[in-house]
């Protein structure tokens, strides 16, 4: 019986170039379980191929940070939450920013009170 293979895609934070591209495309090959690793510079994202078995996302996100780059472990993570008096939000994936619009102002404490158990925090208000 053939092993079944997963599928998984993460951002990695920290490349400029086609060799940083590289380097974490090696290194997350050398993962146990990964069997395929490939990476896109444009859209910094390391898609593989893993053995559900015998992968771990903590050995990989280790590897990937020790060559210098920062894997973001909760890729494809969906949150929803309200924040009173936000109306509205429009996300850029590619900036990575979100923009809240209110009739009312909200202070960067109250944001931040509301995305305590996220791994999102207000950068300016």
């Amino acid at each position: 019986m053939a092993k079944k293979l997963e599928n998984k895609s993460f951002a990695i934070e920290g490349m400029t170039c086609a060799s940083c591209a590289q380097t974490v495309e090696k290194v997350a090959k050398k993962v146990r379980g990964v069997t395929q690793a490939s990476v896109n510079l444009a859209t910094e994202k390391l898609s593989i191929e893993y053995n559900e078995p015998t992968f771990s996302v903590e050995n990989l996100q280790k590897a990937v940070d020790n060559s210098g780059y920062e894997l973001i472990a909760q890729e494809g993570k969906t949150q929803t939450f309200a924040i009173e008096g936000v109306e509205s939000v429009e996300v850029d994936l590619a900036t990575k920013k979100a923009v809240l619009e209110s009739q009312t102002e909200i202070d960067t404490e109250t944001l931040n009170a509301a995305l305590a158990e996220t791994n999102y925090s207000v950068l300016s208000a």
